[in-house]
């Protein structure tokens, strides 16, 4: 474990209390964490001659919110250096990570655009976008087939979508969407996110920017479900982000989910079932010989209904393997 400075905010400090509360004194005591030695060390080893950068760029971070002085310096750091191994720039303007105050906690939390960047690094996608859907788009909802959409439309700026879609085409060919109402993503984030339920300042991110992260919920489905996740470097960060998304980094690099202290429900449970149709299980099959997926993994993927038929097909493949 590394020999932090002796004064560090372990964020046990009763700093709630406005009067106690010095964010001048805060802002000090964090620069003096950040610029000693072993935190310095573990930068340099991390982002190399861009270390005094990135400690502005924290430094900055946690000065414009009074929440984040009052976190944790550590789970401040860890957060950060998540980013920094993704290679994901923190500034929240640009909606790729964000560092996240929960009960004086710092979360790592990854945007939408995180995500897309992400899963485009592995070079196997061809298309990969996430976006609202408002009243004018739907044509037609059918969870079994597929929804039909119209684009060229014109919509209303004051208007409020009436849910979100994410899409992902690999190379191969292979395409899978996932789409949720406003409600269901609502839903969702008072399932998953405390500080969606318990943010009566309003500063929570799903206050500030809902339609970011609405958009992030249907992306991370998605990629949960059908992102190639590859054993190379690319592959390996993508998957990390997903176990990392929202959660407490902690030293030894495992995670806790404060904001979520629930047992961890699978993703993919959240996503309604689907009775495969013999079109959509002509595309799996050649997504199968492509080897962009295995029969296995389509036998115990929870949002698939199958036919009998279908499964022996899928068995033979398997046994074939």
């Amino acid at each position: 474990m590394a020999n932090y400075p002796a004064n560090y905010n372990n964020g046990n400090t009763k700093v709630s209390d406005k009067k106690s509360f010095d964010a001048s004194s805060s802002a000090l005591q964090l620069k003096q964490f950040m610029e000693s030695n072993v935190v310095q060390n573990k930068l340099k080893s991390l982002v190399g001659k861009n270390s005094a950068v990135f400690t502005t760029a924290v430094m900055q971070i946690a000065n414009g919110s009074p929440s984040l002085l009052k976190c944790d310096h550590k789970s401040l750091l860890s957060a950060a250096c998540m980013a920094a191994t993704l290679n994901l720039p923190i500034n929240p303007n640009l909606g790729f990570a964000y560092i996240v105050p929960y009960k004086n906690t710092a979360q790592f939390q990854l945007g939408y655009r995180g995500f897309i960047q992400l899963a485009l690094r592995s070079g196997q996608i061809q298309r990969l976008v996430s976006v609202p859907v408002y009243k004018q788009n739907l044509v037609s909802y059918n969870p079994i087939s597929g929804n039909e959409y119209d684009w060229t439309c014109q919509v209303n700026p004051n208007e409020q979508p009436i849910g979100y879609l994410a899409y992902i085409r690999l190379n191969s060919g292979f395409e899978a969407e996932v789409y949720m109402t406003a409600e269901e993503v609502r839903n969702h984030a008072s399932r998953y996110s405390m500080s969606y339920k318990t943010d009566s300042k309003g500063d929570s991110l799903w206050a500030t920017n809902f339609k970011a992260m609405a958009l992030k919920t249907v992306l991370k489905k998605l990629l949960s479900l059908y992102a190639p996740i590859s054993i190379d470097e690319a592959g390996a960060n993508l998957a990390t982000a997903l176990e990392a998304d929202q959660a407490v980094i902690n030293d030894d690099n495992t995670f806790d989910y404060v904001d979520n202290p629930q047992e961890k429900v699978s993703e993919e449970s959240l996503i309604p079932q689907t009775e495969v149709s013999d079109s959509f299980f002509k595309t799996i099959v050649a997504n199968i010989e492509a080897g962009e997926v295995t029969a296995e993994e389509m036998l115990v993927n929870p949002n698939y209904i199958f036919s009998e038929e279908q499964k022996d097909i899928l068995n033979n493949y398997k046994s074939a393997s």
